[in-house]
């Protein structure tokens, strides 16, 4: 929700829309509706139990969707307003942030993908073989 503030922000900034403007007011009003059935979805992706069948909502790619456009929209316009290069110590550190961020998404999604394969093994939907010819274990998915 704080990128979307911050791209209504950006929005009314770059585009030079005054503050009360019926296309901001539109906006807020198909963000507002979005947010509640996004939240949702995304709230049952978080807490479901069943890892297998685990989907993000449509409404939920819809409103990433939504974002990336706008994003695209505030790059696209952002050259003449801000001109002056960021100091050299905010990159520094933001770089330093996303690489971390970076690294916890991956360490948690293979954490998943391990936890996702581990529990089809004990379902007994997965089985190990050895390849006889260079001896290598590989991971086969039978049909029951």
């Amino acid at each position: 929700m704080n990128l979307v503030d911050c791209s209504h922000f950006f929005g009314k900034n770059l585009l030079w829309l005054p503050v009360v403007h019926y296309t901001l007011g539109y906006r807020i009003f198909l963000w507002g509706f979005l947010d509640i059935v996004a939240t949702r979805e995304f709230y049952e992706y978080v807490t479901d139990e069943d890892t297998l069948n685990k989907r993000l909502g449509h409404f939920l790619w819809i409103s990433h969707l939504l974002v990336v456009v706008e994003w695209c929209i505030i790059i696209k316009f952002w050259d003449p307003a801000f001109n002056q290069p960021f100091p050299y110590e905010v990159v520094f550190c933001w770089s330093i942030a996303f690489v971390i961020l970076s690294l916890i998404g991956v360490k948690l999604l293979i954490n998943d993908i391990m936890e996702i394969i581990r529990n089809q093994r004990i379902n007994g939907k997965v089985g190990i073989i050895t390849n006889k010819k260079n001896s290598v274990n590989e991971i086969v998915i039978e049909e029951n």
